[in-house]
C-alpha cells in the first residue's frame, strides 16, 4: 500500500508527519528503510520537540545512524510526497501510453543504478566493518535496592545486536552509598547506533538512565 505524505518543509507538512509517526517508529515497516532517509533528507534542522514531539523523536533516532549505514537500508518505492504524486498523475494525462517505451528505458536505468549501488555498498560495507569503537556506559537504577550485578548486568548483556560485543563490568559509587553499573562494549561503527543501544537498555523498569561516558576509536 502506497504512502503519500506532505513534504515536511512547512508547518502543515510537519504536523501531518507528526500525526503519522504518533504510533510508529519508522516511516515504513518495523525497521528503518530508504523511506526514512527520503523524509529525513527533507528536514533541514532539528524539529521543534514541543510542537512536533513524534517527529523530533524519529529525527533524533535516524540522525544517530551513520550516513554509510543509512545507504544500506532496504529500498522501498511506495512512499511519495503529495507534490510528486500530482506530477506523476499530470504526466500520465499528458502522454498516456506513449510513455511506455520511456518507462521501460527508465526501468533498465534504475536496475543498472541499483546494481552499481549494490556493488559500491558491498565494498563500503567490507571497509566499514573494520571500523570499531570501544564504549563505556554508566547505568543508574531508580533506587539502591536494585540488584545491579545479579539482575541489571545480565539484562544488559542479553541485548544482542550485529556488531556488538559486551566486555567487562563493575560497580561504581554515585553518592550516599548508591551505586551504578559501568559496562564496556566494542561496537562496529557502521552497524550499531549508541542511541538505539541506550534506548534498548532503558526499557528495563528498574533502570533510570544510561549514558555513554566514553567513546574511543580502536
Amino acid at each position: 500500500m502506497s504512502i503519500v505524505l506532505e513534504k515536511p518543509t512547512t508547518p502543515k507538512g510537519l504536523t501531518e508527519l507528526n500525526n503519522y509517526l504518533a504510533d510508529k517508529s519508522y516511516i515504513k515497516l518495523y525497521t528503518p528503510t530508504s523511506a526514512d532517509v527520503l523524509v529525513f533528507s527533507e528536514i533541514k534542522e532539528n524539529p521543534n520537540a514541543t510542537k512536533y514531539p513524534h517527529v523530533a523523536r524519529w529525527y533524533k533516532h535516524i540522525a544517530s545512524f551513520p550516513v554509510e549505514l543509512r545507504e544500506k537500508w532496504e529500498i522501498v518505492k511506495d512512499v511519495k510526497f503529495a507534490e510528486e504524486e500530482e506530477e506523476e498523475d499530470s504526466d500520465l494525462d499528458l502522454f498516456g501510453s506513449d510513455d511506455e517505451e520511456d518507462e521501460e528505458e527508465k526501468e533498465k536505468m534504475r536496475q543498472e543504478m541499483e546494481k552499481l549501488k549494490a556493488e559500491k555498498l558491498k565494498k563500503m560495507e567490507e571497509k566499514e566493518k573494520k571500523n570499531k569503537s570501544r564504549l563505556v556506559m554508566d547505568i543508574a537504577p531508580y533506587d539502591d535496592q536494585t540488584d545491579l550485578m545479579g539482575v541489571i548486568d545480565p539484562y544488559v548483556r542479553s541485548i544482542k545486536m550485529e556488531g556488538l560485543l559486551w566486555g567487562s563490568s563493575a560497580l561504581e559509587d554515585i553518592a550516599f552509598g548508591a551505586k551504578k553499573l559501568r559496562i564496556t562494549a566494542v561496537i562496529v561503527d557502521a552497524l550499531v547506533s549508541t542511541y538505539a543501544l541506550e534506548e534498548a537498555i532503558c526499557e528495563h523498569d528498574d533502570i533510570q538512565s544510561c549514558d555513554t561516558v566514553s567513546f574511543n576509536k580502536l
